[in-house]
């Protein structure tokens, strides 16, 4: 769908709680922006709430990658920043956008999987979303233009962020496999697919060193603890220090996610 066709009230955005500000398309995704200088990639999950037919709206923090990008380097030129939100993308993609990786995402989600992550160019801008996932959506994040989003049910348990001018996605087309799926994260009280998605993350990070040094090893999620009624900042890791691990990082990671597809409502 391009350009004038290119309606978000033609995909299913849910009210994901009573009490949400709206009804939010991305929820279980992520968002691929890039660096105007430095060329690198950056992955991440920005909620989006659909306002109209063209404009999504949600929470771009200064201090996220994707806000250094966008305040640091398109705001002050007063241009867009061209986006594109990629929805039901493979399990360990949507690991590596969550994950606090010290590379960049696209490179990171390869490295877990083995091998290259499988991309392909957007159809109105530069950018590179990998090619099978359900749901793209391409456009620009405006800059100096606010309008109110939230509150939303978050993963602590309660709806979160008062209502109040946040940033403005301007929708340029939406491509999708046919009949495409729609993931959706229902987070409530924890723990839920949110704490578990947070928790195999942070058990991603990366010892001291950089891809290829000999010391260079994966940290190795041999236990994780999310306590009863806690939220993601309080998810207990055990980890060990283990050579090269990925084959075992997938297997956990689609178990994690396949348990999660398994529950009820």
């Amino acid at each position: 769908l391009m350009g004038e066709e290119a309606d978000l009230f033609k995909l299913p955005a849910p009210m994901v709680h009573d009490g949400d500000g709206g009804r939010y398309l991305a929820t279980w995704h992520f968002v691929v922006s890039k660096d105007p200088e430095t060329k690198d990639i950056n992955w991440g999950m920005y909620r989006q709430m659909v306002f109209d037919e063209k404009t999504m709206v949600g929470p771009v923090l200064p201090f996220s990658d994707m806000g250094k990008m966008f305040y640091g380097k398109f705001v002050p030129k007063n241009e867009p920043m061209p986006f594109a939100t990629v929805i039901a993308c493979d399990p360990l993609s949507g690991v590596a956008a969550s994950a606090p990786s010290p590379i960049p995402e696209d490179q990171f989600a390869g490295m877990l999987m083995g091998e290259p992550v499988e991309l392909v160019k957007c159809e109105t801008c530069d950018l590179e979303v990998p090619a099978h996932a359900e749901i793209i959506i391409e456009g620009e994040v405006i800059p100096n233009m606010m309008i109110e989003e939230a509150p939303f049910g978050e993963y602590t348990g309660y709806r979160t962020s008062p209502r109040e001018p946040r940033t403005v996605y301007r929708v340029k087309a939406i491509t999708y496999r046919n009949n495409p799926i729609l993931t959706v994260s229902n987070m409530g009280v924890p723990t839920d697919e949110g704490q578990l998605l947070r928790s195999f993350s942070l058990g991603l990070e990366k010892a001291p060193g950089k891809p290829g040094d000999s010391h260079y090893r994966c940290l190795h999620a041999s236990r994780i603890h999310p306590p009863p009624r806690g939220c993601r900042g309080e998810t207990r890791l055990q980890r060990d220090r283990i050579p090269d691990r990925r084959a075992d990082i997938r297997k956990q990671t689609e178990s994690v996610v396949s348990h999660g597809n398994r529950r009820g409502p």
